[in-house]
């Protein structure tokens, strides 16, 4: 119970941090560019079948199911729903439950979206998928008040269309430190073949002084 309670606070604690660098991002929740979010290489996360972590992918727990407040939901998403349930408690707010069964797989493609929508890099927001988005979080708002996602959507959308220098340099600046690493990768290999270089030399020395 320890093991899985601490597994529990990870997941909120990694969704948490997703949400911080979104909300980051839109100058209506808190002011600031976060450019962990703005990173192109971060992978995008499994459009609507859910977007599981390194972590929770090699796990089977990835595959279970928890109770959250009475509902069964998969256990990765318990934490995004917990995350959601503090830091946008409006999103549950005058829900009328007719078929708990109906409402159990609501939740569960809510997290899906939510999840795949933190974990989609800012290059990967183009019109088409501005708009796939657009139309999810309409059909999430019959069920769900998602008013923070759409607006976190619509300053992506002014992010990507009205600065889009902003978005390039971001690009510039994580090739150059790719480039940087891989050089220092490079230097390093370099030093080491060199030491090996005038290793094998004085070997080859002191061998041929041994036939006298």
């Amino acid at each position: 119970m320890e093991a899985e309670h601490m597994k529990e606070t990870e997941q909120i604690d990694d969704f948490s941090i997703k949400l911080n660098n979104i909300d980051e991002m839109t100058p209506h929740v808190l002011p600031g560019l976060t450019p962990k979010y703005l990173q192109p290489e971060k992978p995008l996360g499994t459009f609507l079948t859910g977007a599981v972590n390194d972590r929770a992918s090699s796990s089977r727990a990835a595959n279970e199911f928890w109770l959250w407040q009475g509902y069964e939901v998969k256990s990765e998403f318990i934490g995004i729903l917990d995350c959601i349930a503090k830091k946008y408690p409006e999103t549950f707010d005058n829900i009328s439950v007719n078929s708990k069964k109906l409402y159990t797989m609501k939740l569960n493609m809510l997290c899906n979206i939510v999840k795949a929508f933190t974990e989609t890099p800012m290059s990967e927001f183009n019109y088409n998928m501005i708009a796939e988005y657009r139309d999810l979080f309409a059909n999430l708002q019959r069920s769900f008040n998602v008013k923070w996602l759409v607006d976190h959507l619509n300053y992506i959308e002014k992010l990507q269309f009205s600065h889009p220098l902003i978005y390039k340099l971001q690009a510039v600046d994580s090739r150059i430190e790719y480039a940087i690493s891989k050089l220092q990768d490079l230097q390093a290999l370099r030093v080491r073949m060199t030491k090996e270089i005038h290793r094998n030399v004085a070997v080859g020395y002191i061998g041929d002084l041994s036939i006298f």
